[in-house]
């Protein structure tokens, strides 16, 4: 992809990152598409599902629930390995660890962010 710039004039990108409406800031997203900023030169996303033929996303909350279930069944110690920079993932694991009543446990660059 090539992009050009008129370098005489002030340029306004928008970069929106991963939008994510089955996430848990799905209401920032549905505030996004209804206002979404105006006069822009170039708008930079991220694509990680462009191409795939996903029939039915997972939201964080099924995905919090599939992760109770197993939390649940399991007597012994639950390992989820994940980005920590996923910040709706950690939630959706840490709020499973509660109502499992297990201990939520994560490295410290995690617990920095």
């Amino acid at each position: 992809m090539l992009i050009l710039f008129d370098r005489s004039k002030w340029q306004k990108i928008f970069y929106s990152g991963d939008f994510r409406s089955h996430g848990r800031k799905k209401e920032v997203y549905k505030k996004f598409i209804e206002n979404p900023p105006e006069n822009v030169d170039c708008l930079i996303m991220e694509g990680t599902t462009i191409g795939r033929n996903v029939i039915k996303t997972k939201t964080e909350d099924d995905i919090e629930n599939d992760f109770l279930e197993c939390f649940k069944n399991s007597n012994s110690i639950n390992y989820v390995f994940t980005s920590t920079q996923n910040i709706d993932r950690l939630v959706s694991i840490y709020k499973a660890s509660l109502r499992a009543r297990k201990t939520f446990v994560v490295d410290v660059y995690g617990a920095h962010l």
